[in-house]
């Protein structure tokens, strides 16, 4: 696991998760280089509303559809060339089954070159590491409609199951949540302001313009300095293609 995303759950180890010496002497993964895709990052969605299922299974759509944009993002901006030789793994979890359901649904299809997309629960990845987790969080008491479902974090609460989601990535980790709604619960919270200390935390909201933004060079160089509302977000990662080769080799190991 990235020494960048040991930070986050130390807390369940009581701050002594400690990443090996042959993972930090490793090459950095070839998506680093890009300002959207580090090795650690909270996308904020403080406007998301959560619904209920006549069954009673909670999901978000509007969470749902940003991790599509992310994965469709990561798959036209650079995915493919960076598979071009061996398999990505990215691993799509929520706590939710329900959410679980609407991802798969969304999802983008077509050609995704040596790129593997899993959508699975929580529950369902224990035991196993991908390259790339995104976390879907579903929670938020920005409901909409006037509605409100209560203010329990539910299965976020399950620290079993929040330590197990936080601990499947072998090179980034992407959550997307209410930040509003997670620091409700005093670790959530805790490892929320660890963020933001990193650095790495940016509102969905700024995804476009920060994409946009990436587009250029001298967006590139300065992609450290990049404030957003929420917080700053931190994204400079220098991989020379001959780190690439190098972690291309590993894989291929």
């Amino acid at each position: 696991m990235h020494q960048s995303i040991v930070s986050f759950p130390s807390i369940f180890y009581r701050n002594k998760l400690l990443t090996a010496d042959e993972v930090k002497q490793r090459p950095p993964a070839p998506w680093h280089v890009h300002m959207l895709f580090p090795p650690l990052l909270v996308w904020n969605m403080d406007q998301s509303a959560m619904q209920r299922s006549s069954s009673g299974g909670l999901s978000n759509r509007s969470e749902a559809r940003f991790v599509c944009k992310i994965v469709s993002t990561f798959i036209g901006e650079l995915g493919k060339s960076f598979a071009s030789q061996y398999v990505i793994k990215i691993g799509i979890i929520s706590f939710y089954s329900t959410q679980v359901t609407l991802l798969k649904k969304l999802l983008p299809t077509g050609d995704m070159g040596k790129i593997s997309v899993e959508v699975s629960t929580v529950d369902g990845f224990q035991g196993r590491e991908v390259d790339i987790i995104i976390l879907s969080c579903v929670r938020s008491f920005h409901e909409g409609r006037g509605r409100r479902y209560g203010t329990s974090l539910g299965f976020l609460q399950d620290f079993r199951r929040v330590n197990v989601a936080l601990t499947r990535a072998r090179e980034s980790l992407w959550i997307v949540g209410n930040c509003n709604t997670l620091t409700q619960d005093k670790i959530w919270a805790n490892m929320l302001d660890s963020a933001q200390k990193s650095n790495v935390i940016a509102k969905a909201s700024d995804f476009e313009r920060l994409l946009v933004s990436y587009g250029t060079e001298r967006a590139q160089a300065q992609s450290r300095r990049f404030i957003s509302k929420t917080g700053r977000a931190s994204f400079s990662h220098g991989t020379t293609r001959a780190k690439r080769q190098k972690w291309n080799e590993r894989k291929g190991g």
